[in-house]
C-alpha cells in the first residue's frame, strides 16, 4: 500500500471520528462531499475552521466548540503524521492568523485536557 493511500485512509478515519465526536459537523461534511464529489481534507478543514469561528461568536456554540477543540487537540497528538499535518497546516495555521481570540480561548481553557 502506498504512503499516499495510507494517509488518505487515516485521514478518512480521522474525519469519521470527528463526525462521531461532533455530530454538528454532519451537514457541513455532507455539503463538502457533494460540492467536491468526495473528501478533500484541506478544504474540509477550511470549512471546519469557519464553523469554529462562527461557534465562537454564538452563545449556544460553546458546547459543540469545546468538543470540536478537544477533537482537534487529540488529532494534534495523533501518532499519524498525516492527521497531525492536516490539522496543523489546515486548521491551526488558519486560526492563528485569523482569530487570536479563539487561540487564546483554546490555550486558556483548562477544561480542554486531552483524555485517553
Amino acid at each position: 500500500m502506498t504512503t499516499h493511500l495510507k494517509k488518505q485512509m487515516s485521514i478518512a478515519a480521522f474525519v469519521d471520528e470527528l463526525l462521531t465526536q461532533v455530530p454538528e459537523l454532519s451537514p457541513l461534511h455532507q455539503r463538502h462531499i457533494e460540492a467536491h464529489h468526495g473528501l478533500v481534507p484541506v478544504a474540509l478543514m477550511a470549512d471546519v475552521t469557519r464553523l469554529m469561528l462562527r461557534l465562537m461568536k454564538d452563545p449556544a456554540g460553546a458546547e459543540p466548540l469545546t468538543r470540536l477543540m478537544r477533537a482537534m487537540e487529540r488529532a494534534l497528538q495523533s501518532p499519524d503524521t498525516g492527521v497531525r499535518e492536516l490539522v496543523e497546516s489546515s486548521l491551526v495555521e488558519r486560526l492563528s492568523t485569523r482569530s487570536a481570540e479563539l487561540a487564546e480561548r483554546w490555550l486558556a481553557n483548562d477544561d480542554l485536557v486531552t483524555r485517553p
